[in-house]
């Protein structure tokens, strides 16, 4: 079929009107559109987008509390015991101690900042004559003499409540040396001391 032309007395094109019909369509889709969008905005930004960004503040807060505490080096520190002479200091006492990042899976606790560390050199060797990498295939006694935790506590000596883990690339099987005192409710069967600086070697 041929087009079609319609001419006016000057011999122009008249501009075909647009349907009414179809000018309302669009502009009902673009209304629809618009508030699909804007719901969608809404639902990923939250009930209260105020309360993301505390949360988000909040946990670089106590990450950092943790992470001002690493050291670059070992400079000025006192002579590090070994875990198990480390267990051995009562509540209150400030040592320094050497080990590696070790213990009963999870060595990480996961919602506190504390973790176990333990002496490479009674454990790693009973972990490599066994075969295992687990301390759960070394004999009970030795690990419970050269095992013991270590946390990173607040300003009122509560324990941060967010793990410890990967706070300044800290993992499993670092070697460490740090610095602390013996949290007051510590015990001889479980010690626990309170971070005060640490360095991975």
């Amino acid at each position: 079929m041929k087009n079609i032309l319609f001419l006016t007395g000057k011999d122009e094109r008249q501009k075909v009107k647009r349907n009414p019909t179809f000018q309302q369509k669009g502009d009902s889709m673009q209304a629809t559109h618009f508030i699909t969008l804007t719901m969608a905005a809404v639902s990923l930004m939250g009930c209260n987008p105020k309360e993301t960004v505390n949360a988000l503040t909040s946990d670089q807060n106590v990450t950092q509390q943790m992470a001002v505490r690493f050291a670059e080096n070992m400079v000025g520190l006192p002579r590090a015991l070994v875990v198990s002479d480390a267990r051995k200091a009562a509540p209150g006492d400030k040592v320094t101690v050497k080990g590696a990042v070790l213990g009963d899976e999870p060595v990480f606790s996961k919602n506190i900042a504390s973790f176990t560390i333990g002496d490479p050199a009674q454990l790693l060797a009973n972990m490599k004559e066994r075969g295992v990498w687990s301390t759960g295939t070394v004999p009970v006694e030795i690990r419970k003499n050269n095992t013991m935790t270590v946390q990173f506590v607040d300003d009122q000596g509560q324990p941060i409540k967010h793990s410890a883990k990967g706070v300044n690339g800290l993992k499993e099987r670092d070697a460490v040396i740090i610095t602390g005192t013996i949290d007051p409710h510590s015990t001889p069967e479980n010690p626990v001391l309170n971070i005060e600086s640490i360095v991975i070697e």
